[in-house]
């Protein structure tokens, strides 16, 4: 309690009616099986619990440690939504249960079950950009392969460490993915690509001087500047650096306004910070451009790109649930 606030006894009283609803909120929703409409009654308690926790806060107490509980409540509440969704079925779930008792959308525990079909959403939207991400990297390989058919036993084993070294980059492994593809340049200089990857990688450790001696390599072994900021910004979204991916391709359409790789980087890199309307432009813009230049691979990645963001439910709004 505040220095110079005084409990009364109705205070006094309310606290200890209040432990004691928050006792039953954790021993109700830890067990939930077969309460039927003692679930019901369990939402009602919380906004009960809500309200008197409000009021006494308005009053001066430090409630701290009753929120900390009902924290704990809530957590509870929000991994149980499907189990709370699914003892309610005779009141025709949460929605019917909504519909009779009309809540404030601020009491989102009587919403849980929309706030887990949201965290379903954005983890399947997680699964799907994961598998475009492969859908890529397979084309962008075959692609490689069909260009560069025959390629000579050395620069085959090199290739064979970058392919290990993608798959530690995919996994956060970026200390393994380090070894593959320092390895991969030892045995095979020329592979741009390969030196772009480690010069991201070391700037991510904080390895400056490291850093810019991987991107001249990279430099010198592309041959022209399109291709190194497009493989840059590339790299840079694979692990995350969005800002730096996006700097990256800028300079590549500084250089080549109507780049269908660049506007294909450029809407990932978008669509991975949320910016689905820009994204959609990016990728519609690189399919036709891609189409245009003939360029068949981008073009189905483009395509790809597009048809799975606009697959994508209508977001809900700002969720204030745990």
């Amino acid at each position: 309690m505040p220095k110079g606030v005084v409990e009364t006894p109705g205070v006094a009283t309310g606290g200890t009616r209040l432990r004691e609803q928050i006792r039953e909120l954790e021993i109700g929703f830890a067990d939930l099986k077969g309460r039927g409409d003692g679930v019901l009654a369990l939402l009602e308690l919380r906004d009960e619990v809500e309200d008197t926790v409000s009021q006494l806060e308005a009053s001066g107490l430090d409630m701290r440690p009753e929120r900390t509980r009902i924290e704990t409540v809530d957590n509870i509440v929000s991994r149980k939504a499907s189990q709370i969704s699914h003892e309610l079925l005779p009141f025709g779930g949460l929605a019917g249960v909504r519909r009779r008792e009309s809540p404030p959308e601020q009491r989102w525990w009587w919403y849980v079950d929309l706030y887990h079909a949201e965290k379903q959403r954005k983890a399947l939207i997680r699964a799907l950009v994961t598998v475009g991400v492969i859908v890529i990297v397979v084309l962008a390989v075959n692609y490689v392969m069909d260009r560069y058919f025959g390629l000579d036993p050395v620069e085959k084993e090199a290739r064979s460490h970058t392919s290990v070294g993608d798959q530690h980059l995919f996994q956060g492994e970026y200390d393994d993915a380090i070894v593959e593809y320092e390895t991969a340049v030892t045995i095979a200089p020329n592979l741009g690509d390969a030196h772009v990857t480690l010069g991201v990688l070391y700037d991510l450790q904080g390895r400056a001087a490291e850093s810019e001696k991987a991107f001249q390599a990279a430099r010198e072994a592309l041959g022209d500047d399109l291709t190194y900021y497009l493989v840059l910004g590339k790299a840079y979204e694979m692990v995350a650096e969005y800002d730096k991916g996006m700097a990256a391709i800028e300079k590549a359409l500084e250089i080549d306004p109507e780049s269908p790789e660049a506007h294909l980087y450029r809407g990932s890199i978008y669509e991975a910070t949320e910016k689905y309307d820009k994204a959609l432009e990016d990728y519609e813009l690189a399919s036709s451009l891609a189409q245009e230049r003939q360029q068949d691979a981008l073009y189905v990645m483009a395509r790809t790109r597009m048809a799975m963001l606009l697959q994508r439910s209508p977001a809900f709004g700002a969720s204030t649930a745990p």
